[in-house]
């Protein structure tokens, strides 16, 4: 016995940071685990990347939160991007639904939860930069999910004007000069005392970027990659699955519709040139053609877990897009709780309900990484730090 395990030693902590860096640059940096917290009820430090090409050091994402049915059954929440935004097509499924339903449904209560700000098929939007959130104990490197409070406080600081002079280049993003921003998250503000959900201001001391997340960010996709012409046909069935399911969970019935129907495949056409390629969903089945009538589904009450996704979930009516992003929308005639398998931001949900109650075309809650997943991002040529930081300043001017 001595001897047998005299054999097996303990796996040495160096060789296993190997093996998980090897793995984070197989998946990418757009993984769950990936994005950036931003805590509630203290001042977070987050030092904004770059663009890799370009200008666009932040890109909006613009998606859609639906149910469906899981595997064992029961009703899961996932989203779903926009295929406008993110795919380029001059129709989206879902707001074609909507548009649909407008027209065409005469029950004002049906109606009511299609156009729901919380519970209904609106969009959600949030902005999407990568990023280095910076504490007394270390740097962490991911991508930051921010409302529209974040987007103009940002803007406001890269478009104010000095001495009656114009800024040249954007405060946050230079890879040595560049100012921190720190963002403070209250999701319970006293709108009598003039509280917001969010306080955001800029440093005033330069913060360079750390060497060793410039290195990754240098390697990781860029959000071009990442959200920019990525829509494809599973995203189209994906969304067409969800909305069969509102469709007869709400007793609508469009889907037995022939002129929706007719629209459906007008839409579905936008994707049959796509290569959509996703290898880790090749071996799904086959989904229902868009023709063929949905199975009613019983509606009988199923115990269902709620998960809270990556969005902390708010509750307030405010002018920047803040409410229509609370926790993922839940449908208002639903007993059942529904089970959130999405996305990617781990704090969105509740950061998303407070910016969008007065935007009548945004909606969201972020995820579960549902409709994001990436390809691994491609390996770059080695190139010393100074190689880097010289190309990215080359990039602003």
């Amino acid at each position: 016995m001595a001897n047998l395990r005299s054999k097996y030693k303990p796996a040495k902590v160096d060789l296993l940071k190997q093996k998980v860096d090897k793995e984070n640059e197989l998946i990418g940096a757009h993984s769950r685990s990936e994005f950036l917290e931003i805590e509630e009820g203290k001042t977070n430090k987050f030092r904004l990347f770059p663009a890799h090409e370009g200008v666009d050091f932040f890109v909006l994402r613009k998606r859609h939160w639906l149910t469906i049915e899981g595997e064992n059954g029961d009703p899961v929440k996932r989203t779903v991007l926009n295929s406008r935004q993110h795919g380029g097509t001059k129709k989206d499924i879902i707001e074609e639904y909507v548009s649909f339903c407008q027209k065409n449904l005469s029950d004002k209560e049906k109606l009511s939860k299609v156009t729901d700000w919380k519970g209904g098929l609106g969009a959600e939007h949030s902005w999407i930069a990568y990023a280095e959130k910076i504490s007394k104990e270390e740097r962490e490197f991911g991508l930051i999910s921010f409302k529209k409070t974040v987007r103009d406080a940002i803007n406001k600081a890269t478009f104010v004007e000095d001495d009656d002079e114009p800024i040249e280049v954007d405060p946050f993003t230079d890879p040595d000069d560049g100012l921190p921003l720190l963002i403070k998250y209250n999701s319970k503000p006293n709108k009598k005392k003039g509280e917001d959900y969010y306080e955001v201001s800029v440093g005033k001391k330069a913060t360079p970027i750390s060497d060793e997340n410039l290195e990754k960010f240098d390697k990781a996709k860029s959000l071009q990659e990442l959200y920019l012409n990525v829509y494809g046909l599973k995203d189209f069935e994906l969304a067409l699955e969800g909305l069969r399911f509102f469709d007869t969970e709400n007793e609508i019935d469009f889907f037995e519709d022939e002129d929706w129907l007719e629209i459906v495949e007008k839409v579905k056409s936008q994707y049959e040139d796509s290569d959509d390629d996703d290898d880790e969903e090749e071996d799904e089945k086959p989904k229902k053609k868009s023709s063929k009538k949905p199975e009613p589904k019983k509606k009988a009450a199923k115990k269902v877990v709620e998960e809270e996704d990556e969005d902390e979930d708010e509750d307030d009516s405010d002018d920047d897009d803040e409410e229509e992003e609370e926790t993922p929308k839940k449908k208002s005639s639903s007993k059942k709780k529904v089970v959130e398998e999405d996305e990617e931001d781990e704090e969105d949900e509740d950061e998303d309900s407070d910016d969008d109650e007065d935007d009548s075309d945004d909606d969201d809650d972020d995820d579960d990484d549902d409709e994001e997943e990436e390809k691994p991002a491609k390996k770059k040529g080695k190139m010393s730090m100074d190689d880097i930081r010289a190309r990215l300043k080359k990039g602003k001017k």
